[in-house]
């Protein structure tokens, strides 16, 4: 009796198991290599870069909206898409308390498109940082402030962490160089005629910064052209 009680038993859990099955829905699978990008009448041995990409540089045209256009741009581009879906889905829900993760970013996405809050409160966000910075007297002082106030950033040297080059499973401190508001040391270094045009116009910009925060025309030009000196010995 026991036996044909659980194999009754077992026959239903069976019959339960097929009609609850669901079909597994098919994943997209997309290639890690796009043949059709490649152009195969280069020789590889000669120019592998346009055997790769060959037809992928022919026929892709940059969009309007973009001044550059390659694989990372692409990847981009659908991470932004994803995240302003994720986004948009949260704030339809209205599901999240002010303190959750999701409310905290959708509170940062608004703020970032409010430009007209941000004109109005002007630099007075930036005020404490602006104290902090002008109450440095010293060495220890930079250093307290740069520990202790997230706004601002250290001028020289810029700190980061990430996986040790030699241990793959714990992270290190990295220090590079830091302070430049041109891309790179020839923009301070060439003297041809486009290369003084960009510094020049680079002062006019700082100079214009200043007096935002609340310089004078011909102090922020002074403090425009010190700005400049240092980050050509910087460079």
């Amino acid at each position: 009796m026991k036996k044909i009680y659980f194999l009754a038993a077992g026959l239903v859990a069976l019959a339960s198991c097929k009609e609850e099955a669901k079909p597994t829905p098919e994943v997209e699978k997309i290639p890690g290599i796009v043949l059709a990008n490649m152009d195969t009448t280069q020789n590889p041995k000669s120019d592998f870069y346009n055997y790769v990409n060959g037809n992928w540089m022919k026929f892709t045209e940059i969009p309007d909206d973009r001044t550059s256009w390659g694989g990372f741009s692409v990847l981009r581009k659908s991470t932004d898409d994803d995240v302003l879906k994720i986004l948009a889905t949260a704030k339809e829900s209205g599901n999240y308390a002010a303190d959750t993760d999701q409310a905290k970013a959708l509170a940062i996405f608004d703020t970032k498109l409010d430009s007209t809050a941000r004109n109005k409160a002007g630099i007075a966000p930036l005020q404490s940082a602006f104290e902090a910075i002008a109450s440095v007297k010293n060495l220890k002082d930079l250093q307290t402030v740069l520990a202790t106030n997230a706004a601002v950033s250290s001028p020289f040297l810029n700190i980061g962490a990430g996986a040790d080059l030699n241990n793959s499973s714990m992270n290190a401190v990295y220090l590079g160089a830091n302070g430049l508001g041109l891309p790179d040391r020839d923009f301070y270094l060439e003297e041809d005629e486009k290369s003084v045009e960009i510094r020049e116009e680079y002062k006019k910009h700082v100079s214009k910064m200043l007096q935002k925060l609340g310089d004078s025309e011909a102090d922020a030009t002074k403090a425009a052209d010190k700005i400049l000196a240092l980050e050509t010995q910087l460079a």
